[in-house]
């Protein structure tokens, strides 16, 4: 920026990951950043108390949790605990002079364009050139609508796992979890080594991962997010995808069905079977201390709920009921023409919004989202943000209309599959590496390159992308590359040679 100008300003909503990658990118380029966190600190979700418990691990490890540049400390648990993951967001804040663009217990309550973007803080206004929101997906719990539960909860504990901190409420009583997602499997194994009774409900089965896999104890995301097995599945139909990744966990998982039939899924099956991560589930049903459930939930009573379990119409007595049925974005505060432009639907928990690449939208140029879809990897949403504050500052092109409209339909094609997917994107290394590419941060992979084969064949990390383009950090990100390579065993990988410069 040329001395003597004044920078323009962005506004950013939250500052969990997402609100502090968009930060530390609007400084990069020159922009004037303020965030507005509507609590005391930073870190979001990762502040615990709310949608996080006190012994809960990340399910993914350290290097798909982090950012670009930043490294982790070697001490970390390999998939980190709550209070790890916030004290990388700090760590992350500190070193790169975030705080002093924060502005804490802000609460927004009008975003609207006029002539810029007005955003209304509690009793306070300020106008602001462009806008990134970064509230997430994570903020209100989700209850499905099932009779009874006014009267249930009348004499009852009626919960969710949005509010589930530890165990101790829950000791000698008779607990129903609703859900087998990966807090339905987690919170059941907690509140088992209490409780009296631990009943999940489940609609279908699904593969119960533990955080590392066998022979090396690797994270099971450094296993299976990898550039060659994603290009390998693109010259295969969804159908043999399908059942080459149910042949794949079922050399690893096989036991799940034999402890408990109803969570047998067929290795041969061409149906695309979710995966959540679990350490405890499925031990603690082979003890007998979770009983599981593959039933529709009739409706509750004033002792406990009536299900339907293969036919059959059954009672389960419990005094406590915790849904851990997902959660609902918070976007009320965009003005109605926005939320009607980006198709905003809260109920929809799979696609609430409908963007371009979940960053853009057609109703205006100057604003973007970062973080608001389900599966908010680090990698996909720092890539958001980088690309939002490139785009307003001129650097990279702004998506035409053209290609806003496409990626806005393939959205739609995506909120209208059936049976819907696990994520909205579930493809993460094609879909962080588009976005890559619109920011010129993709790396060539040229086979005479000495880093060919470790970003082909290792673990997909977010560092892949400060190689090349814009504020690109090799020094940094070959150091994170090299040490996610040793962490797993695959110093093969490695050649010590510099990278091409793009």
């Amino acid at each position: 920026m040329e001395e003597g100008l004044i920078p323009q300003s962005v506004a950013i909503i939250g500052a969990g990951p997402s609100g502090l990658a968009a930060c530390k990118s609007a400084l990069e380029v020159g922009l004037f950043p303020t965030v507005y966190e509507k609590s005391s600190d930073l870190g979001g979700l990762w502040k615990g108390h709310t949608g996080i418990w006190k012994n809960m691990n990340a399910n993914l490890s350290k290097f798909t949790c982090s950012f670009s540049d930043f490294p982790w400390d070697q001490y970390s648990a390999q998939c980190p605990t709550n209070e790890e993951l916030l004290q990388y967001l700090h760590h992350y804040a500190d070193h790169f002079n975030l705080r002093q663009y924060i502005r804490f217990n802000k609460e927004i309550t009008s975003v609207q364009k006029i002539k810029k973007w007005v955003v209304k803080s509690n009793e306070e206004e300020a106008e602001f050139d462009f806008i990134i929101i970064t509230t997430g997906v994570f903020a209100v719990p989700h209850y499905p609508n099932i009779k009874g539960l006014e009267e249930f909860s009348k004499n009852k504990s009626l919960s969710h796992s949005y509010n589930y901190w530890e165990n101790d409420e829950f000791a000698g009583k008779k607990v129903v979890v609703i859900g087998g997602s990966y807090s339905g499997a987690e919170i059941s194994a907690e509140i088992c080594k209490v409780a009296e009774e631990v009943h999940n409900v489940i609609k279908y089965p699904v593969w119960i991962s533990p955080r590392h896999l066998p022979p090396n104890n690797i994270g099971i995301d450094l296993m299976i997010y990898n550039r060659a097995w994603t290009e390998m599945k693109k010259t295969k139909s969804e159908r043999e995808n399908n059942q080459a990744k149910n042949q794949f966990l079922n050399r690893f998982l096989s036991k799940q069905g034999e402890v408990c039939p109803d969570l047998y899924i067929d290795p041969n099956s061409e149906e695309n079977n979710f995966i959540i991560i679990s350490d405890e589930y499925v031990p603690e049903i082979e003890r007998g201390k979770i009983v599981v459930h593959k039933a529709d939930i009739l409706e509750f009573d004033e002792t406990g709920m009536i299900i339907n379990e293969k036919g059959e119409t059954k009672h389960v007595d419990c005094d406590c009921a915790v849904f851990c049925t997902g959660f609902e974005p918070k976007l009320d505060f965009l003005a109605d023409e926005i939320k009607s432009a980006i198709g905003y639907d809260p109920q929809n928990l799979l696609q609430p919004v409908l963007l371009h690449k979940c960053t853009f939208s057609t109703y205006d140029k100057t604003i973007a989202f970062a973080g608001i879809y389900r599966g908010p990897y680090y990698g996909i949403m720092e890539l958001q943000a980088r690309w939002a504050t490139l785009v307003f500052a001129g650097i990279v092109p702004s998506p035409d209309q053209e290609a806003l409209q496409k990626g806005i339909q393939e959205e739609i094609a995506i909120k209208n599959m059936n049976p819907a997917p696990q994520f909205p994107h579930p493809d993460y290394v094609s879909f962080a590496d588009s976005i890559a590419k619109e920011i010129g941060a993709l790396p060539e992979l040229d086979k005479s390159d000495s880093l060919y084969r470790a970003l082909w064949e290792g673990p997909f990390l977010p560092a892949h992308f400060r190689l090349c383009g814009p504020f690109n950090n090799q020094e940094v990100a070959r150091s994170i590359i090299r040490n996610a390579l040793i962490a797993i065993g695959r110093q093969d990988l490695w050649v010590e040679e510099s990278i091409n410069q793009n």
